[in-house]
C-alpha cells in the first residue's frame, strides 16, 4: 500500500501461505533436521476442503510444533532457548489444540531422552500460563461460544456402541489413510519395542478422538470438520515418521517412505478435485459481481437459495476483494440473505455502513479510498444472474 500497489498485486500476499512453510523447513535445516515428510503429510493427509482454507491458525501452529520439535532433539543453547519461548508463546495463542499437541511432542521427547529440561519445562508452563491468562479476559465471543460448547459437550458425553459404530464408519470412508498409517506406526512401535512411545501414541489418539467428536457433533464430511479432525492427522503423521526412522530393516524403511510418497499424490489429487470446486464457486460469485456491477449502487444481496456453492460467512468480503480486483470497475459487495437476518443486521444497518460479515457492521470510513469505494446506498437484492 506504500507504494501505491494495485490489488491485484496486493494479492501476492497469499504467497505467504505456502512460503511459511518453506521457511519453516529452512529453520529446522539449520538445526541439521530434514522435515519433509512431516511438513507435507501434516498438510495433504485427509485434506481437501481445508486446504483452501489458510486463515485456520492451527496450520501455521503445526508447522511451528515440528519446528519445535527439531529444537528439542539439539542440546539446548541460549539461543535455541529463545527462539523456543518464541515459538511457543505462538502456538500457545494460537488454538487450544495447539497447546495439546505441545504437551504431546514434550512427552514424546522426554520418552526419547529419558531426561527432564526444568529450564524448557518450566518456560513452557510460564508462557502457556500467561498466554491462558490474557486469553481469558481478552477473549471474543466466538471463542467463549467456542469453549462453553465444548465444555458443555465434555461433561455430557457418553458414548454409545451405535455412536461408536457411525465414528467407525465414518473413519474408515473418510479417514482411511489416517487409519492405515496409525495403524501401521502402531505396529511398528511395538515390533520394535517401544512400549512408551507406542502407549503415548494410543492414548493421544483416543484423547483427541474424544476432543474432535465432541467439537464437531454428527458424522458428516465439510470443511470445517476437516479443520476439528486435523490435530488427529498431526499425530498420524508423527508418529508414522518417528515409526519411519524407528524401522529395524532398509526394506523396511523404503517401504514405509514408498507409502507416504502413495498418499501424498492420493491425497494432492484429492486437493485438485477440491480446487476445481473452489474455483466453480468463484466463477459463480464473479458471475453475480458483474451482474451487481451494471445496477445502481454499490451493495446488494443475495438469497442464499440461488447459490450452487456454499456462500459461508466470508462471502461479503470476498466479493469486495474480487470487484475491486480491477480498479476500472465499480466496487461492490455482495452478502447473502442468511448475513442480512443473522441479529437484527437489516434493522441496524445504516446507510453509512457496510456488513463486512454477519458477526460485523462497520462504518464506510473505515475502507481504504485507494482500493474500496462504496456509497451510501441500501442494500438491494439481486434476484438472478440474468
Amino acid at each position: 500500500m506504500w507504494l501505491s500497489l494495485d490489488l491485484s498485486s496486493l494479492n501476492l500476499y497469499s504467497v505467504g501461505h505456502v512460503l511459511f512453510f518453506y521457511l519453516i523447513y529452512l529453520l529446522a535445516s539449520h538445526y541439521g533436521n530434514r522435515l519433509e515428510a512431516q511438513l507435507l503429510l501434516i498438510q495433504v493427509l485427509r485434506n481437501k476442503q481445508r486446504f483452501f482454507v489458510p486463515m485456520f491458525e492451527l496450520y501455521y501452529a503445526a508447522g511451528l510444533l515440528i519446528l519445535v520439535d527439531s529444537i528439542l532433539k539439539r542440546k539446548p543453547k541460549i539461543g535455541s532457548i529463545r527462539l523456543f519461548s518464541v515459538l511457543v508463546l505462538f502456538i500457545a495463542s494460537a488454538h487450544f489444540y495447539a497447546i495439546t499437541l505441545l504437551l504431546f511432542i514434550l512427552t514424546f521427547r522426554i520418552i526419547e531422552t529419558r531426561k527432564w529440561n526444568w529450564i524448557q519445562l518450566l518456560l513452557f508452563a510460564f508462557i502457556i500460563a500467561s498466554t491462558m491468562m490474557y486469553k481469558k479476559y481478552h477473549i471474543s465471543d466466538y471463542e467463549q461460544g467456542k469453549i462453553d460448547a465444548f465444555v458443555s459437550g465434555i461433561m455430557t458425553y457418553a458414548p454409545t456402541w451405535k455412536h461408536t459404530r457411525e465414528l467407525l464408519s465414518f473413519l474408515i470412508s473418510y479417514y482411511l489413510e489416517f487409519l492405515l498409517i496409525t495403524t501401521i506406526s502402531i505396529s511398528v512401535l511395538i515390533c520394535t519395542k517401544h512400549w512408551l512411545k507406542t502407549s503415548l501414541v494410543v492414548v493421544s489418539c483416543f484423547i483427541l478422538t474424544v476432543m474432535v467428536t465432541v467439537s464437531y457433533v454428527g458424522f458428516e464430511p465439510s470443511r470445517y470438520q476437516e479443520q476439528v479432525y486435523f490435530p488427529l492427522t498431526f499425530v498420524a503423521a508423527y508418529a508414522f515418521t518417528v515409526a519411519t526412522m524407528s524401522a529395524s530393516s532398509k526394506n523396511a524403511r523404503v517401504a514405509l517412505i514408498a507409502l507416504a510418497i502413495l498418499v501424498f499424490v492420493v491425497r494432492s489429487h484429492g486437493i485438485y478435485q477440491s480446487g476445481q470446486w473452489f474455483t466453480e464457486r468463484q466463477n459463480e460469485m464473479s458471475r453475480f459481481i458483474s451482474n451487481a456491477q451494471e445496477l445502481q449502487g454499490t451493495k446488494f444481496v443475495v438469497h442464499e437459495g440461488l447459490l450452487s456453492h456454499d456462500a459461508n460467512w466470508s462471502y461479503p468480503i470476498e466479493s469486495l476483494l474480487l470487484s475491486a480486483s480491477d480498479p476500472e470497475l465499480k466496487t461492490v459487495t455482495i452478502c447473502t440473505d442468511v448475513d442480512l437476518d443473522y441479529n437484527d443486521n437489516q434493522l441496524n444497518l445504516k446507510n453509512e455502513q457496510f456488513l463486512f460479515r454477519r458477526y460485523e457492521l462497520y462504518e464506510l470510513s473505515v475502507l481504504n479510498p485507494n482500493y474500496f469505494r462504496l456509497d451510501t446506498s441500501q442494500y438491494v437484492f439481486l434476484t438472478s444472474l440474468e
